[in-house]
């Protein structure tokens, strides 16, 4: 599936956010960010009144990222309720080692409470988001 970044986007300081579909959000963060709690909670607020407030599966592009995720930022991206209650599944994009350690751990350690899983290549990780769409039930 190709990725169109025509369709509706938020720009923040921290990244941008494309409605790539009417279900699939794509949150790419700049080159050298360090994510804090405040942009955490920026991107969740964006991408639940960019779908105003109808849920959504989420492609998580941290590639060429160099950046950092705070603690309190991960966590909240993992158990914020409310957003969990909007994003039904997030496919993080990776291209470093270094990256794919920080989303393993993500994942094992702060234990989102939503499905996510960590991917090489963003078709892959559409193919996958795909195959979550009766989430949206």
């Amino acid at each position: 599936m190709k990725i169109d970044y025509s369709k509706e986007s938020r720009e923040l300081d921290c990244g941008t956010l494309w409605k790539i579909t009417d279900e699939i959000v794509l949150m790419r963060f700049k080159d050298g960010v360090d994510l804090c709690l405040e942009d955490a909670k920026a991107v969740s607020e964006a991408a639940i009144n960019l779908f105003q407030g109808k849920k959504f599966l989420a492609i998580i592009d941290v590639r060429n990222m160099g950046g950092s995720v705070a603690k309190e930022a991960s966590k909240f991206f993992a158990t914020n309720e409310e957003i969990a209650k909007y994003r039904l599944a997030q496919a993080i994009v990776v291209n470093t080692l270094a990256m794919k350690l920080v989303a393993r751990f993500y994942i094992k350690i702060d234990k989102p409470l939503r499905e996510a899983q960590v991917f090489d290549d963003i078709e892959e990780a559409m193919d996958w988001l795909q195959t979550k769409r009766y989430l949206l039930g």
